[in-house]
């Protein structure tokens, strides 16, 4: 083998374990519970997402910018219009994903839990953990679900059980819960 041919290999593994320490990273962070994200959020609000923007910020960062049609404040200042960033976007043909960051789509109904940047922006409590997406079943149902651990379940998982965390919860149970924990 080759001195070249080596190094790469050498270069792949070391790329693989650093993967796998970010994976181990990741999942062992701690999930909080309703009452602490309600605790940590300084806006908490049901809206629709109206529009997505990513571009570079001042430090070179892709960085993409949330405009959120406001349906109901749950807690903090009232306003009909929210606009809240995090890292990360598809810009061109590039696309960047942090790890934990959550994903909005436009037209998606969303339960947001926001807190100020030390930039003075609003951004998600605890990452993925403060968006919750309405999910709505065509016969008057409505639930929510917080995708930080995947996609929004769809039937029972293999064995039947579920943890909690991954439990869908009504709208209108959740708003009471954030308001009970006010």
């Amino acid at each position: 083998m080759t001195l070249g041919l080596t190094l790469w290999y050498a270069r792949v593994v070391r790329g693989f374990l650093a993967l796998a320490m970010l994976a181990g990273v990741a999942a062992t962070a701690r999930t909080l519970s309703l009452i602490e994200l309600v605790q940590k959020s300084e806006i908490i609000a049901h809206g629709k997402v109206r529009s997505l923007e990513t571009a570079k910020d001042e430090a070179g960062r892709t960085v993409t910018r949330v405009e959120l049609d406001v349906d109901e404040i749950w807690k903090g200042a009232k306003t009909n219009r929210l606009s809240l960033v995090y890292e990360g976007g598809i810009l061109g043909e590039r696309r960047v994903t942090v790890l934990g960051q959550p994903n909005y789509h436009p037209e998606e109904e969303v339960v947001v839990f926001c807190v100020r940047s030390t930039a003075g922006l609003l951004v998600t409590v605890e990452m993925a953990q403060g968006k919750f997406v309405v999910v709505r079943d065509g016969r008057g149902g409505v639930s929510v679900h917080n995708t930080v651990f995947g996609a929004i379940p769809s039937g029972p998982p293999a064995g039947g059980y579920r943890p909690p965390y991954q439990l869908p919860i009504s709208l209108k149970d959740l708003q009471r819960q954030v308001e009970e924990s006010q």
